[in-house]
């Protein structure tokens, strides 16, 4: 059994764990992704095909390139500043750039999806169910069992159409302009006319605009810093190794020469 926590740490930055963990799509189709490569993996070891020569070379790069990054990644943490020295950069960040660390204004909203085709012929007809269910949502249904019943949105429908909070940007135009037109929650607009067909939507909560703790600031801070230790220490491991690397030249030199005979280049296929 995979532990997908521990997995997660590895693919998923230290100030994105709380967006990742409170948005049940993202969740769903991360592990997703994952059981379906371990799920090829299998397939591809029944069919032999992790005992050819080519996947052999293929499993050593892809080993030595992990082996790689974890020397760069421990040097990197050999070197990480304490947290005392963090709280310090942080607090300097915060005083001399503040607009750097403003948080824009999000909403999170629910909504229903109901899909209309291609052509469009069914497009009346669609727009006719979404008033019904927004006429009911009006009479106090509730959405979120709603959501679940009719909505054909895969990444949100199983949550009762909850999409978690986002900013401005993030969504189409026309879905976006009117969850953001929605007062307090509660309010209801539909149907909304997308690319995707007509949606019925629902704002749960508001968050305004405004500035990032301290606790979060740290926190971006030393992603940052982190990722430009790792960026350092992989430019002096390889520095370090090339300048130890012995090249056999003139086996190179015969090598491109063969390959150059063999694939010849034509003048429709200039050098860049």
């Amino acid at each position: 059994m995979l532990d997908l926590e521990s997995l997660v740490r590895q693919q998923v930055p230290p100030s994105r764990y709380v967006e990742f963990w409170s948005r049940h799509d993202l969740v769903r189709d991360w592990a997703q992704n994952l059981y379906g490569q371990q799920a090829l993996a299998q397939e591809a070891i029944k069919e032999g095909l992790d005992r050819t020569p080519e996947s052999a070379l293929k499993l050593k790069f892809a080993r030595d390139q992990v082996l790689a990054d974890l020397l760069r990644d421990a040097r990197a943490k050999a070197s990480a500043p304490d947290d005392k020295a963090v709280r310090a950069y942080a607090r300097d960040e915060m005083r001399g750039n503040p607009d750097r660390f403003k948080t824009p204004e999000e909403i999170d909203v629910r909504h229903i999806l109901l899909p209309v085709a291609k052509d469009g012929g069914d497009d009346v007809a669609v727009k006719a169910k979404a008033e019904k269910l927004l006429a009911q949502l009006r009479k106090g249904a509730n959405f979120a069992t709603l959501a679940k019943e009719n909505s054909k949105d895969p990444g949100s429908a199983a949550q009762g159409g909850d999409l978690g909070f986002f900013p401005r940007g993030r969504m189409v135009p026309a879905f976006e302009e009117a969850a953001f037109s929605l007062k307090k929650p509660g309010d209801l607009v539909g149907p909304v006319r997308s690319p995707f067909g007509y949606h019925i939507i629902e704002l749960v909560a508001r968050k305004p605009a405004g500035q990032m703790s301290l606790k979060e600031v740290e926190q971006k801070v030393r992603d940052e810093l982190t990722e430009k230790r790792k960026a350092n220490a992989r430019k002096a491991l390889l520095d370090q190794v090339q300048e130890q690397a012995k090249v056999n030249q003139p086996n190179l030199d015969a090598l491109v020469t063969q390959q150059a005979a063999l694939h010849p280049l034509s003048s429709s296929q200039p050098l860049k």
